[in-house]
This record gives structure tokens, sequence and C-alpha cells, in this order.
């Protein structure tokens, strides 16, 4: 039961993105965006749906271990993280909503994104 709850979420967030492609380098891209865009508010309302999963999800881990027995979780939202600057700033502005465990996670996927930006910048070296 606790699977098919996150599965038919993240078949929901796969819906939005599949209705609204345009939302889609906002969290998997890297591309960023300001509160004056027009696309700011669709952003900013999946950005909540992502942590309000993953928010969900953290807490199945819990208690429910023998349902997540990998880190593979973890490994997606380091990697949304790492390529979503506005779901990182997000996050910050509401994280006393949010448990310790995402804003880790978060930091983590910040950490990827600056290394990977490093390796990006000084590749022709």
């Amino acid at each position: 039961s606790a699977y098919s709850s996150v599965a038919n979420q993240m078949l929901l967030l796969d819906k939005i993105f599949v209705d609204y492609p345009e939302l889609r380098p906002y969290f998997y891209s890297g591309k960023d965006i300001n509160n004056s865009d027009p696309l700011y508010s669709k952003t900013i309302g999946v950005a909540e749906l992502i942590l309000d999963i993953s928010y969900s999800i953290k807490l199945q881990e819990k208690h429910f271990p023998q349902v997540w027995p990998y880190q593979w979780w973890d490994v997606y939202l380091i990697e949304i993280f790492a390529n979503s600057p506005l779901l990182c700033r997000y996050l910050d502005s509401v994280k006393s909503l949010y448990s310790e465990d995402l804003v880790t996670l978060k930091n983590k996927g910040e950490t990827k994104r600056q290394m990977e930006g490093t390796r990006e910048k000084y590749k022709n070296w």
C-alpha cells in the first residue's frame, strides 16, 4: 500500500511534465527562473508537489523500512536538487515545513551541482 501510494504520486508528477513539458527543464536540466517569469507560479507549484512527495516518502522510509530497503530515493533527490536551483531555493524558503533529511539531501545536491560546474569549467585545461 505504501509503495502503491508513492508510485501514484510519482505518476502524477510524470503527468504534469507530460502536460507541461516547458516546466521540466527547471527540475531536470538546471534551468533557473526568476519570480517575474510567467511560468514562475507553475514551477513553484511543481516544486511544492515534489517536496511534499519527497517528505511523504522519507517518512515512509522511517516507518516502513522493509518497503524501502535501498537508498534509491536519496539518489533521485540529490540528482533533482543538483539540477534545480529553483527547488533548492524554494526548500530554503520553507524548510521549517519539511524534515532535516530533505535539507541534507538538498545540500548534497547543491554540492554536486557546484562540483560538476567546477569540472565543466576546467575540463578543457
